[in-house]
């Protein structure tokens, strides 16, 4: 039997280390992030059944989520109905502008910091809060940062400006790893582009949403936000995120009640 359009872009997508969990984050990240939005159990199945995925993984996954927060559940009847949580909206709400996002911060709008000597302990607990909102950590000591300036005193900051940048710093914070990602990631795109200029049905729409926005989100959310002089020569993130939009501008968006 000859394969669909949509099967063979499917095919073409889909990766084999998908964790569940991880993908029913994009799904409701995707789909449902009002606070009214819900996604029933039979929706979630017709779903999770096209991607591959099996019942009890489903469940199993859906019952983490719920335990950490991130989606609630209600009863419809003999249906449920799940939704992301407050924390699950907020959390969404913030990647959300990484992977739909246009725009880098300005040129200039960059900075280093330089912690303070003394033991490795001090300084790594003095740069965790720093590093878990988006500084990379070039050495021991020095951040490197976009965006307001930390209100703390006790760095020395050296703001960015016109500074050049050399090589080394561009490929410590944009790995040739991560841009090899991001070029198979491309042309992976470019391949099923050519099966989608049919319609799909809602679900089938909803299910390549998925796919791209997954993979996409995977990649987008490994490295920071910043300025393009930061940024290594020839990196291919700029060209993946136009085509990735221009993608999801096709496969729009459909209402839940559809599916």
């Amino acid at each position: 039997m000859t394969a669909t359009a949509f099967e063979k872009s499917r095919n073409i997508l889909q990766q084999n280390d998908q964790r569940v969990w991880s993908l029913i984050v994009t799904l409701f990240g995707d789909m449902a992030q009002g606070t009214d939005d819900r996604i029933s159990a039979t929706q979630l199945a017709k779903i999770t059944e096209i991607l591959g995925i099996k019942p009890e993984a489903t469940r199993v996954a859906l019952h983490r989520l719920r335990k950490d927060g991130w989606l609630i559940s209600e009863k419809s009847g003999r249906n449920s109905r799940y939704g992301l949580s407050e924390t699950g909206r907020r959390q969404s709400a913030s990647a959300s502008a990484r992977i739909y996002g246009n725009s880098l911060p300005e040129s200039g709008n960059w900075h280093v910091l330089i912690l303070p000597s003394g033991p490795l302990t001090t300084r790594n607990a003095m740069a965790k809060p720093l590093l878990e909102n988006g500084y990379i950590a070039l050495n021991t000591s020095v951040l490197l940062g976009s965006g307001p300036v930390p209100k703390q005193n006790e760095f020395l900051v050296l703001a960015g400006g016109n500074t050049p940048v050399p090589d080394w710093v561009s490929q410590q914070i944009f790995p040739k790893t991560m841009s090899a990602d991001i070029t198979g990631f491309s042309k992976r795109l470019q391949e099923a582009q050519q099966y989608l200029t049919i319609d799909f049905t809602p679900l089938e729409t909803v299910v390549l949403r998925v796919l791209i926005v997954h993979h996409w989100r995977k990649i987008v959310l490994r490295f920071p936000e910043m300025p393009h002089e930061l940024q290594p020569e020839n990196w291919p993130e700029p060209e993946c995120r136009a085509l990735v939009h221009k993608i999801l501008q096709q496969l729009k968006r459909p209402d839940l009640e559809a599916l």
